[in-house]
Formats: C-alpha cells, structure tokens, sequence
C-alpha cells in the first residue's frame, strides 16, 4: 500500500485492512487489544470520529509492519489529523509533501537500462529473499506485503523492508497497493565477489529442499572420473543447456517459483 496516495490516515488505514487476507476481517478486534481499547473505539477512528493518538499510531505501524518511510508519513498523517491550529496544520500538510516529492523523485528517476549501484548490488545480494520477493512480485495474486509474507513465512516488516529497497532502485514498483516487477533486471558477472553470496544463498535454499522433494523437483549429484575429452563435452552441453534455459525462462509465464542449480526446485 503507496501511503503517499492518501492525505487522511483513516482512509491509507482502512484500504491497508481491506487489502489483508479475507478482507481484514478480524482486524479491527486485534488493534482494539493491542491497543487496549475497546472495539467501539477503533470504529470511531475508521468512521473518522476520533483520532489515534501518536503513542497509539506507532504501534498500528509496527503493528502492520510499515517501512521507515511510509511509518514517517502515517504519524505526520495522524499528526496533521489531530492538529488544530492552521499553522500547525500547515507544518504537518509541508512535512509530507517534501516526503511525497521525494518519493516521486526515485520514482522519476527510474531508467531501465541504468544498472544498479555497487552499493544496491551488495544489499540485493546479501540474501536470497531479496531475489526472491522480486520474483514473486511476477506472479498475479503475490503482489502485495501479506501475500509475500505468507509464502514465504517472513514477517510483514522485513517484506516491507526488502519491497521499499525494490521500489527505490527499480526493480519493483507500487501502484494502488500492488507490488509488480519494475523495469530494472539485474545479472551479476562472473568476476564480481558477489557471485560467491548468489551461488552460497541458493545452493543453502536447496539444501532446505532436498530431503523432501515434490514430483516437479530434480536434485541430482553426482561425482564421477571421466576423461577430459568427455569433460569438456559434458561442459559444452551444460553451457548449451544454460543458453537454452536462458532463451525461453525470459518470456515464459510468470506462474511459480523454481530454482535453476543444477538441481530444480521450488522455493
């Protein structure tokens, strides 16, 4: 959910239950325990006839697991609701839209065929779920924080976390509360040191998989003595598999997850 899209908290607050698992149904009980109300009370707040207070605010937003960014901008919103005076107003109006202007600039200054920077490249790589939620992010009903975090068994705030970096250097985007695969990809060269943390983090992911494979699944070892005109033929076949694999993965339906090691498993 883009919390830039709304000016009113009530209403960000009320399309980030709906766009919950059944609806957010159940919702409106577990924020009036975590926030030892009674249920009447968090009525009021999503009808728009009382206020969350700040100390309350924070804890819907951990709560929910928002991202640095949209936790600053829903307690500005909360701020600006409980505000009376028209300065104060003005100020709380001023501070989100700098943050929204921001926003748009990383939006903005997304370019496909800008690589990513060094430093963007060691945070991707350093660890499978970032590859892994942006993958996801190609599949139709996993686009949103909760979906992600329910397959893969994360919390909402590290998704949240991971789909923030996504978005800002283009790999993902978020429009309307969906979070699609953006127009950036990404390939790591074979003489970058963070090749030896993509290789590591999958072979890990397969070692996971290994001990109980579904039917759709391969993991196959296994250590021979060949001689070196046969080695270099098993090799040119691989490449020639790896070229083969490399042409069609591209345009091929975006339906589920799978890992290509050698092994071929779902993840």
């Amino acid at each position: 959910m883009y919390v830039v899209e709304f000016r009113n908290y009530t209403a960000f607050l009320k399309a980030t239950i709906k766009n919950l698992p059944n609806a957010g149904r159940g919702q409106a009980r577990r924020l009036s325990e975590l926030l030892n109300v009674a249920p009447i009370a968090i009525s009021k707040v999503l009808s728009g006839e009382r206020d969350l207070t700040p100390d309350q605010a924070i804890k819907v937003a951990n709560y929910f697991g928002f991202d640095d960014m949209t936790t600053e901008y829903f307690l500005l919103q909360v701020s600006y609701a409980r505000a009376e005076s028209r300065e104060l107003k003005a100020y709380y109006m001023a501070a989100m839209d700098k943050i929204k202007r921001e926003n748009e600039k990383i939006k903005n200054l997304v370019i496909p065929s800008e690589d990513l920077s060094s430093a963007d490249k060691a945070e991707f790589y350093s660890n499978w779920y970032y590859s892994g939620i942006w993958l996801i992010s190609s599949i139709e009903g996993f686009q949103t924080v909760d979906s992600i975090s329910t397959y893969f068994g994360m919390s909402r705030t590290k998704v949240s976390t991971v789909v923030a970096f996504l978005v800002k250097v283009g790999l993902c985007v978020e429009e309307h509360g969906k979070i699609r695969m953006g127009p950036k990809a990404i390939f790591i060269q074979k003489d970058n040191p963070l090749l030896n943390n993509h290789l590591r983090h999958w072979r890990d992911r397969a070692i996971v998989k290994f001990t109980e494979p579904n039917e759709d699944e391969i993991f196959y070892s296994c250590p021979v003595s060949v001689s070196k005109a046969d080695a270099a033929i098993f090799k040119k076949e691989f490449l020639e598999l790896i070229k083969s694999f490399s042409r069609r993965v591209g345009p091929s339906e975006a339906q589920i997850l799978m890992c290509f090691n050698l092994d071929w498993f779902r993840f």
